[in-house]
């Protein structure tokens, strides 16, 4: 995946952000109007507004389904909240709110991978004792 990723970067930089910057784009639904018709436009924008309608259900379900385990709160009546507070602070913050709540989860996200990675190798012994560990029950396969 990192592998492609680079690729895929190479292919944007040298390919298509010099032809957005030479005709003063701001993005590629402009650029598909220019280039085919306002109908190419249209559709291209009603396809990825659908896929978010297919994808939002899921951002919301996840966040409910954990809280649910956590408290025993119905999912029904926690989803409808978990809207309701991200509408909110989303029409009241706007985009600086949308950047600091992902800014603070990212923080937060990563220093609790840091803290269990941290605590579970203390507990069995360091790194030395988890890589002999894993080459012992041949979970390890880094150049297969």
């Amino acid at each position: 995946m990192c592998i492609s990723f680079g690729i895929m970067y190479f292919i944007v930089v040298n390919s298509f952000l010099p032809v957005f910057f030479d005709l003063q784009l701001n993005s590629l639904y402009e650029y598909l109007e220019l280039r085919f018709s306002k109908g190419t436009r249209t559709l291209a924008s009603l396809i990825f507004a659908l896929s978010l309608v297919i994808f939002i259900p899921v951002v919301i379900y996840i966040p409910a389904l954990a809280f649910n385990q956590v408290t025993g709160v119905s999912i029904y009546v926690i989803t409808p909240i978990v809207c309701l507070i991200c509408v909110t602070y989303t029409s009241f913050g706007g985009l600086k709110a949308v950047v600091w709540t992902d800014t603070l989860q990212s923080i937060f996200t990563m220093s609790t991978i840091i803290f269990i990675l941290v605590l579970g190798l203390l507990k069995i012994g360091g790194i030395s004792e988890m890589i002999r560990i894993n080459e012992e029950s041949h979970r390890l396969e880094l150049f297969k």
